[in-house]
């Protein structure tokens, strides 16, 4: 039997008709991006970091037009959050802004980014980990006021961050409206997407929603659509919840669009989601399968190195399997690699069962420590000597 190891190498290649297609030799990850839902127009980027125990806000305004708006800033778990208070923006085109935060501190390991326009559109709201950072690029120093219930906070000559230094504050309108629905939900769900292999093929894939939220709601629908193909179901949270929809060989888009959806038909969460974006984050995939010798014979000892790549956040759990020929397992371990440990050379010995019919194959399967997911999967043969 020919080796079938999964590469940790994906291609989505656009045929003459323009479409997208995942092809069959796929490997298997699954990959969390950070959540936010953006309106393509501002074409505004934001994180918050931990740079050196001070908090700062980092800013990308890739538009033609200048930014206005509000942030509002919320810190702690990815089940509680506390929110710090807000700041009035405005943002020069083509620009990126360092905001240090003069009056909070880093709290927790995540945070929530609430951005409105001037005109109390909602255009990013993101949840994400904190990361840390030692940076000393210049940035300028602001302050946080209190949040204003509901609407964004008017422009403040003295709190206002401006792309350039040299740019005139200028005012935007007074008591802009966001609607009740939407603070609330802004501050209530949170999305997390996750692209896993299907367990149908190795053609099929799939595209989960890890949702949650402070407050408990029944009877909704989670929606997706990727080009024409469409699908939805009936979901409820307490807490938490997770939700799988299968994808389609070959797609006109590389775009999930998803939007969840109240039985009254009140929106709790819309957004986008860029399968290219979801494929360049962390993942664990097998690099290499190594054995000992060239060949073995029935009842020898096989000494078996597994070589892995890249990183994830929550660490890794690897299972591995040895197999007859009727499918009948003869060895099974696993290894559980926390994210602060660097291991990436595990040796697995097996003793090659004497009755074993053949060919002996060697199976391996990665998964998140903390979700559960599926990064990679595959199999290799053990070679044994010909008689």
């Amino acid at each position: 039997m020919s080796t079938k190891l999964l590469i940790s190498c994906w291609i989505l290649t656009a045929s003459a008709a323009g479409s997208w297609f995942l092809p069959s030799a796929l490997p298997r990850p699954v990959l969390i991006p950070q959540t936010s839902i953006a309106q393509p127009r501002t074409q505004l980027q934001a994180k918050l970091e931990n740079n050196d125990g001070k908090l700062r806000l980092n800013l990308t305004n890739n538009a033609a037009q200048e930014f206005r708006g509000v942030v509002r800033i919320s810190l702690g778990s990815d089940t509680e959050q506390r929110e710090i208070g807000e700041l009035a923006l405005q943002l020069a085109p083509q620009d990126i802004t360092l905001l240090t935060l003069a009056n909070a501190s880093p709290s927790g390991q995540q945070y929530t980014l609430t951005i409105y326009d001037q005109k109390g559109a909602l255009v990013i709201y993101k949840v994400s980990t904190m990361q840390r950072v030692s940076d000393t690029t210049p940035s300028r120093t602001v302050q946080l006021i209190p949040s204003k219930t509901l609407r964004p906070a008017r422009a403040n000559t003295a709190n206002t961050a401006l792309g350039t230094s040299n740019r005139n504050p200028v005012e935007t309108p007074t008591e802009v409206s966001v609607t009740d629905e939407a603070a609330r939900l802004a501050s209530s769900v949170q999305v997390q997407a996750h692209l896993l292999a299907g367990t149908e093929t190795p053609e099929s894939f799939a595209v989960a929603f890890e949702l949650s939220s402070q407050r408990p709601f029944y009877n909704a629908t989670l929606a997706i659509s990727v080009g024409k193909h469409k699908d939805s179901k009936p979901t409820s949270v307490n807490r938490t919840t997770h939700v799988e929809f299968k994808l389609p060989g070959h797609l006109e888009t590389d775009r999930i669009a998803y939007v969840l959806n109240q039985k009254d038909g009140r929106i709790l969460a819309k957004g986008e989601i860029q399968i290219s974006q979801l494929m360049a984050e962390d993942t664990i995939t097998v690099a290499d399968i190594r054995t000992d010798r060239a060949s073995y014979e029935l009842g020898q000892l096989a000494r078996v190195t597994v070589v892995l790549d890249g990183k994830s956040r929550n660490g890794y759990r690897l299972e591995v399997q040895a197999k007859d020929g009727q499918g009948l397992s003869f060895f099974s371990d696993q290894r559980q690699v926390s994210a602060e440990d660097a291991t990436k050379v595990h040796e697995f010995t097996i003793t090659l069962a004497t009755n074993a019919s053949t060919p002996l194959t060697f199976e391996f399967r990665i998964f998140d420590l903390a979700t559960g997911l599926l990064f990679d999967s595959g199999e290799r043969t053990i070679p044994l000597t010909e008689k």
